[in-house]
């Protein structure tokens, strides 16, 4: 940006065009980063306009672990359902909007196995966003 010095018997105006760019991609992180746990509940909810979703699961157990998305309780109406493979992580994406709501996840391994790892779930208003 320019700065012009103004003399007490005359004075400038500069002006600069700025070009501004308009973003209306809108993103929440609802969970972010939560240590995974044995018994607990990881829910979130999606207000109005957020309906895009992503989920990431880090694996730092030597088990496979299965993530089940369900809205309005544990046993709602299932929305996700993926496996993450011992020691990787996994982004999945909702291949369309879901409405407002309490969704729960629900995080196991064959035989029990203690959870251990990382759990994330961003909103969005696009697809893109995400």
């Amino acid at each position: 940006m320019t700065t012009d010095k103004a003399s007490p018997l005359s004075s400038s105006i500069s002006s600069k065009r700025t070009q501004v760019e308009i973003n209306t991609n809108h993103t929440q992180d609802v969970i972010f980063n939560n240590a995974l746990k044995d018994g607990v509940e990881q829910f979130f909810t999606i207000p109005v306009n957020y309906g895009w979703v992503k989920v990431r699961v880090k694996n730092k157990t030597k088990s496979t672990m299965t993530v089940r998305v369900t809205r309005g309780s544990l046993t709602g109406t299932q929305k996700m359902l993926f496996k993450v493979a011992p020691g990787t992580q996994r982004y999945v994406t909702a291949d369309k909007t879901w409405s407002t709501g309490i969704f729960y996840v629900a995080i196991s391994t064959k035989n029990s196995v203690a959870l251990t790892g990382e759990l994330s779930v961003k909103l969005a208003n696009t697809k893109n966003a995400l």
